[in-house]
């Protein structure tokens, strides 16, 4: 028991004393880019896989829309960036497969920096360099993080006021690395999305439009004011805007519209409205019937058919990749859908490699006038809130950390050792007594292992 108390007084110890470096650099930096990520990672030997494997890290499960999901997450990837930690990540089941593992792969997230970490200390030879076999259980929000509002700031006004200073260049940097590591490295239908790409974004300016209507979405949906009153003004007033932002365009290349949304029938009526004047393509995919809301629901709730939700959540994911891909990012209507993955790579770009340099807009909730704007700072410091939310909601989806940074201390409380309780595990899909292994199985394999538990389980009936 001294042991385990002299033992866990070292590892607070270790942790709390990682203070927030200098991010001034970041913040200010044109491109925020990320030039290392978990693809980079060299074959993997034995005695690292095993280092890794006893890392310590943070296990994260996930609730809500996809949006809400990818948001979330980026905060935990924030937490274990400063903890030096893994991210082990559980969206939920589709029948028997995980969907984040399906999605992006079975290994954690932020492996690249133990790895940089535990070969450094092979080198020097510090074997225990790392924090070994402990978890912290995060379940939906994140703590240390704080809502923010956007109010913009006139060019005389103080920068202090921006709600994205003192550790906004490090959490963007973190959410950049994140975010085009799933993107570019991970992501299961990468082909499909280049392919896409190949077919019909080359030779245009890409306007990429997401459009969250809800497509029936009931409860908190309507309750927070998020339906869209009268579809058909709202779209004639949305194709002016994206005619007018077109002729903005200081290339020749002719504007194409690349619309995602959950609700087809927006999709169609633009489609019509914009004939003549600008190509209007959307990710064909199985959608769900009109008026019957949407797909992803609360913690680990997920559509349970099996291959029907596990293409649900990969068509859905290729919208949001598509959504990044475009030339200008347009949010018809404010989610935590676009402000995630899309507008931070889109935001992100190198200026130099850019058709448009304000690569992101937010339109208010009539579709009358939109602001525009050319890198996360911008977005954060410039842009207002209530513009496109006031009838919705007062703070952004997205959050930032605490001003100081996070309080690694009240992080390192929640650690705990492993093996994990039942109770502390992400689960099997048939057993939320039966933990998963540090690398995600697919689905074949979690069936196999599931068949010899009930072998075994029956050999010791019947030796009894």
């Amino acid at each position: 028991m001294l042991v385990g108390i002299c033992i866990y007084g070292l590892i607070h110890y270790h942790i709390i004393r990682r203070l927030d470096a200098d991010v001034d650099s970041h913040l200010h930096s044109p491109q925020h880019r990320h030039d290392e990520n978990d693809s980079d990672r060299i074959q993997i030997d034995r005695k690292l896989a095993h280092r890794l494997e006893i890392a310590s890290s943070i296990d994260y499960f996930a609730c809500c829309g996809a949006g809400h999901r990818f948001s979330k997450l980026a905060d935990a990837y924030y937490v274990a960036k400063q903890l030096e930690f893994t991210v082990r990540v559980f969206f939920g089941f589709c029948a028997n497969q995980e969907v984040f593992s399906y999605l992006f792969g079975p290994r954690p997230l932020n492996e690249a920096q133990l790895v940089k970490k535990i070969s450094a200390g092979f080198r020097t030879g510090n074997d225990m360099n790392i924090i070994p076999d402990m978890y912290i259980k995060i379940s939906n929000e994140v703590p240390g993080f704080k809502k923010i509002t956007r109010y913009g700031r006139p060019s005389y006004a103080n920068t202090t006021a921006c709600p994205c200073l003192d550790t906004g260049g490090q959490r963007f940097y973190s959410d950049i690395e994140l975010f085009t590591d799933l993107r570019d490295n991970r992501f299961r239908a990468r082909d499909k999305v280049n392919a896409f790409r190949q077919d019909l974004f080359l030779g245009h300016t890409v306007i990429g439009l997401h459009i969250r209507a809800g497509n029936g979405e009931e409860g908190d949906f309507v309750t927070k004011n998020r339906t869209i009153q009268d579809i058909d003004r709202w779209c004639i007033s949305m194709s002016s805007i994206l005619v007018s932002l077109s002729k903005t365009f200081q290339k020749k290349e002719p504007p194409l519209l690349f619309v995602a949304s959950d609700t087809f029938s927006v999709v169609s009526r633009l489609r019509t409205m914009l004939e003549g004047k600008m190509e209007v393509v959307d990710f064909q995919q199985d959608r769900i019937h009109h008026g019957e809301g949407v797909m992803f629901g609360g913690m680990g709730n997920v559509n349970n058919n099996g291959d029907e939700c596990k293409k649900g959540w990969l068509d859905s994911s290729t919208d949001m990749m598509l959504l990044s891909h475009a030339d200008v990012l347009v949010a018809g209507r404010p989610s935590s859908f676009t402000q995630s993955l899309p507008m931070t790579l889109t935001l992100s770009t190198p200026k130099s490699e850019r058709k448009v340099l304000k690569s992101f807009c937010e339109v208010d909730p009539d579709a009358t006038t939109f602001m525009c704007f050319e890198d996360l700072e911008d977005w954060c410091c410039n842009g207002n809130t209530s513009f496109s939310l006031h009838t919705i909601q007062k703070c952004d989806y997205r959050r930032m950390p605490q001003v100081g940074g996070l309080d690694l201390e009240e992080h390192s409380k929640q650690l705990k050792f492993r093996p994990r309780t039942f109770d502390g595990c992400i689960p099997t899909a048939t057993s939320y007594t039966d933990c998963l292994p540090y690398e995600m199985p697919d689905e074949k394999s979690l069936l196999k292992s599931r068949k010899r538990q009930i072998l075994k389980k029956t050999r010791r009936g019947k030796s009894d």
